[in-house]
């Protein structure tokens, strides 16, 4: 597949669908390298990893600023009752309420808004909301809010039509239905335990009309299936 490099933005080829990083050298200057912040407590900037940063870390430039914020106090509004109080200046950032009252009825108190998709009234919790939860009304209009361009990880429709039809619900059904039918063993050696694959006997690209027919699917072990396609001795000649 093809993907995009998180740190240089240049396309790459890769198998692995979790890999972010077009090579090591990117993944240490995004992950590892340092950036630059700016303390919390005096304002000055300075140089701080960037991994510690996103784990919470070095928000101060140095010891002095960090024993500071710790002592030093600060007002902030209560975000449900509206009610100033004080706060330790460490913390100001991630407390948001003023009791533990207030936290517990602002994680309980529902209010009314519109499906984002349908527009039908939906109650849900604020603090849901804020994390792009509760948005639907019922599991169809979160299929449709979270599907293709309003899927958050979309990258323009970059994903193979192929590698698309493979990776869908009704493919992943299909192969489940024909494990069960073969009873979870190849069909050509009666291997059980083993790594399995459905393979279609009308190719799969030849034949779209039938790619879900179960008739058309059969349980081969990997070794088989090597061997259905590129000859008895594919297997020795991959190792």
């Amino acid at each position: 597949m093809i993907k995009i490099c998180q740190k240089c933005e240049t396309e790459y080829s890769t198998d692995n669908k979790h890999r972010k990083y077009c090579s090591s050298e990117c993944a240490y200057a995004d992950r590892g390298g340092k950036i630059e912040t700016q303390c919390e407590f005096c304002g000055q900037i300075f140089l701080a990893r960037r991994s510690r940063l996103s784990e919470g870390f070095d928000k101060y430039c140095g010891q002095f600023c960090m024993a500071q914020a710790m002592v030093t106090r600060t007002e902030r509004q209560c975000e449900y009752c509206g009610d100033t109080y004080s706060i330790f200046l460490s913390r100001a950032k991630t407390n948001r309420f003023c009791s533990v009252e207030c936290k517990d009825l602002a994680r309980t108190t529902r209010v009314d808004r519109p499906c984002d998709i349908c527009g039908e009234m939906v109650s849900a919790i604020p603090w849901k909301l804020e994390r792009g939860w509760g948005r639907y009304c019922s599991k169809e209009c979160q299929g449709i809010g979270s599907s293709g361009e309003n899927h958050y990880n979309w990258k323009g429709g970059i994903t193979p039509k192929n590698v698309a039809i493979r990776s869908s619900q009704k493919y992943l059904d299909w192969r489940k239905t024909v494990y069960a039918r073969d009873n979870f063993a190849c069909q050509d050696c009666g291997a059980k335990d083993i790594t399995l694959h459905a393979h279609h006997i009308f190719p799969f690209a030849e034949f779209p009309e039938h790619r879900f027919d179960v008739w058309n699917g059969i349980t081969l072990c990997e070794p088989c299936h090597m061997k259905t396609h590129f000859g008895v001795n594919a297997m020795e000649t991959t190792h």
